[in-house]
């Protein structure tokens, strides 16, 4: 018996990683980036994306990854509506100005069945997953293109905040909020470049975690979240 769950377990976990694509999982928010992050207990699927590309409390239009060209939007399907539900500013001044925000998605049921078909983006459940020199891809859509570019980390902050983790390449204008990557798993959220210096901001792992945390989605990134995800 013992045999046959660990067995059905092994299976749930092959399926999450199967269905993680860091690509596929991006999108856009019109100026701004985000990233496919999991579905909250209700069934609603959640992006994660940085909290100067919306308002405390505000709403976004979200368009997906175009299936059949990775480096487009997917402007067949509508707009879909989306509603911040977590929000923690932007500032240096204090480890809890993070520059993170959380999005609920509202899709009608032919968005849904698109949005599944992108799969999603899962957060590495271990800080300590990515170290400094990683090579690590970041991803965004500035002007409803999709750029993966890959580069090196060169700096993480062992606190929260903004810019708590830093590359060796900026983003371009417009990807902030999208993800940066090691492999399949989501390792931190764009937030800043610096023009002509080649350096990146990105918020960290603790900084996502943290967000989560406070507004009671810590599922979405906790080990056990991929035994319960159907």
């Amino acid at each position: 018996k013992n045999g046959g769950n660990v067995a059905g377990i092994q299976a749930n976990i092959n399926k999450i990683l199967l269905q993680s694509n860091p690509l596929r999982s991006s999108v856009a928010l019109g100026g701004c980036s985000g990233t496919l992050i999991g579905y909250s207990r209700e069934g609603s699927p959640m992006v994660l994306t940085a909290a100067h590309c919306v308002r405390e409390g505000g709403s976004r239009n979200v368009w997906l990854n175009n299936l059949n060209d990775g480096s487009k939007a997917d402007r067949g399907v509508r707009g879909i509506y989306a509603e911040v539900v977590a929000y923690s500013g932007r500032g240096y001044r204090s480890y809890e100005t993070k520059d993170l925000a959380l999005m609920k998605l509202h899709p009608n049921d032919e968005q849904l069945k698109q949005i599944k078909k992108r799969g999603f983006a899962r957060i590495s459940p271990r800080k300590d997953f990515v170290q400094v020199d990683d090579k690590v891809t970041m991803i965004g859509c500035p002007v409803s293109t999709f750029y993966s570019r890959s580069c090196n980390v060169l700096r993480i902050d062992q606190t929260t905040g903004t810019d708590s983790l830093r590359t060796d390449l900026e983003p371009y204008k417009g990807q902030s909020g999208g993800g940066l990557f090691k492999g399949r798993h989501l390792v931190g959220v764009v937030q800043s470049w610096r023009d002509g210096r080649a350096r990146g901001g990105f918020g960290n792992l603790q900084s996502i975690y943290k967000l989560l945390d406070d507004s009671g989605y810590s599922y979405l990134y906790e080990i056990f979240f991929v035994f319960v995800f159907k």
